[in-house]
C-alpha cells in the first residue's frame, strides 16, 4: 500500500496555546484546544501509513488586534516548528507569517523558505479583515512568487461577522465558505496570473468553490470587480491544489474534480482537529473509489505532493532548498 504524505496537520505550539489560554482565546468558541503532542502525531501517522507530516498553526490564527503580540507568535510558533522538523524527519512545516504587518512578514518568509527550509508558509484565509488577494499584500505576494512558495490557505472565522445562532460550531459551515472567501479574493484580484509562481494549496476540497464555479463565472459581469473581463476563472481554480481533507465521498470528488487537475489533489487529515480514526474512515473511503485506488487520482496519496514539494525519487530536486527539509 502507498504511504500518504499529509499537507493537513497540525500542531500546537506550547507557548502559542499558553498566551491564547491567558487571554481567554480558544481555538473555536466553546470547542477549546484538541490535545495534542509530537508522539501522538507520529503514532497517528504510524497507524494511518503516513510517511510524511507537513505541519501548520490551525484556527484561530496568529493576529488578535496588535501586530507586536503577531510578530512574537509567529517567531515562537517557527522556532518551534524548527526544532521539530530538525529532531524528526517526518514532520515538515508550512511556517507562520505576522500578517497583516507587510515587512514583518516578508522578514519571517525569508526565515522559514531560505533559513529554514520549510515546505513552505500558512495563509490564513484573512487577517484583520485582509484577504490574500488583498492589494496590501502585493509586495509579499511579489516575494513569494519569487520563491515558488507553496502557501497553505488555512479558514479562520469570518472577520467582523456575527455568528448565525445554529447552535454549531463555526469550522461547519464558516470555514469552507471563508476558504470559498479567500479563493475568490485571490481569482478577483488577479493574484494567479500576477504571481504566477506561488503553489496555492486550498483546504477542504476548496470549500463549496467547486460547486460554485459556474456561478463564479458571473464576476466577468461584475461592475465592482476590477478588470473583470479579463478574469479567467476557470483556469484559476484549474491551477489551485486541492486537499481532500472532508470531501473523501466520492459524490464530493467528482464535483472537485469537475473543475480542479487531477495533479492538484493533495491528502490531508485535518489531525488533531480530526482524530486518527476519522483519517482512516476517510482514507478507507477514498480507497473505494476504483481512480483513488489506482486510477488517474491515485497521486493524491503521495505522488502529487511529492512534485509540489520538489521532491523525486526521495531526493529534493533544488538542493538549494533541501536544507532542514526532510528527503522523502
Amino acid at each position: 500500500m502507498t504511504s500518504l504524505i499529509d499537507v493537513h496537520h497540525h500542531v500546537l505550539p506550547p507557548p502559542y496555546t499558553r498566551e491564547l489560554a491567558t487571554a481567554g482565546v480558544e481555538a473555536l468558541p466553546g470547542y477549546g484546544f484538541p490535545d495534542w503532542s509530537p508522539s501522538r502525531s507520529l503514532e497517528m501517522m504510524d497507524e494511518n501509513g503516513i510517511e510524511l507530516a507537513v505541519l501548520s498553526v490551525s484556527a484561530p490564527g496568529l493576529y488578535f488586534g496588535e501586530a507586536a503580540q503577531t510578530r512574537r507568535l509567529a517567531r515562537e510558533c517557527n522556532e518551534y516548528l524548527a526544532e521539530l522538523v530538525s529532531a524528526e524527519s517526518r514532520f515538515g512545516a508550512f511556517g507562520c507569517l505576522p500578517i497583516p504587518d507587510v515587512e514583518d512578514s516578508i522578514a519571517e518568509a525569508e526565515l522559514v523558505l531560505e533559513q529554514l527550509g520549510f515546505h513552505g508558509v500558512v495563509m490564513y484565509t484573512n487577517s484583520a479583515g485582509i484577504y490574500p488577494g488583498d492589494p496590501r499584500l502585493a509586495p509579499l505576494m511579489t516575494y513569494l512568487s519569487d520563491r515558488r512558495a507553496v502557501v497553505f490557505v488555512h479558514p479562520v472565522q469570518p472577520c467582523g461577522q456575527v455568528e448565525a445562532p445554529l447552535l454549531i460550531r463555526p469550522s461547519i459551515l464558516e470555514f469552507v465558505f471563508e476558504t470559498t472567501r479567500a479563493a475568490t479574493s485571490l481569482i478577483t484580484g488577479r493574484c494567479l496570473s500576477r504571481y504566477p509562481d506561488i503553489r496555492w494549496i486550498l483546504t477542504h476540497g476548496g470549500g463549496t468553490l467547486p460547486y460554485l464555479a459556474e456561478r463564479l463565472g458571473h464576476l466577468r459581469r461584475d461592475k465592482a470587480v476590477e478588470h473583470r473581463e479579463s478574469l479567467d476563472v476557470e483556469a484559476d481554480l484549474h491551477s489551485f491544489y486541492f486537499d481532500v481533507t472532508s470531501c473523501s465521498q466520492s459524490h464530493a470528488l467528482r464535483c472537485l474534480t469537475a473543475v480542479a487537475a487531477e495533479d492538484r489533489l493533495l491528502f490531508g487529515s485535518d489531525f488533531p482537529f480530526e482524530t486518527g480514526d476519522s483519517a482512516a474512515e476517510a482514507a478507507a473511503l477514498l480507497r473505494a473509489i476504483p481512480d483513488v485506488a489506482n486510477g488517474g487520482l491515485a497521486g493524491l496519496w503521495r505522488a502529487n505532493a511529492a512534485a509540489l514539494f520538489d521532491m523525486v525519487d526521495g531526493r529534493v530536486v533544488d538542493e538549494s532548498k533541501a536544507a532542514g527539509r526532510p528527503h522523502i
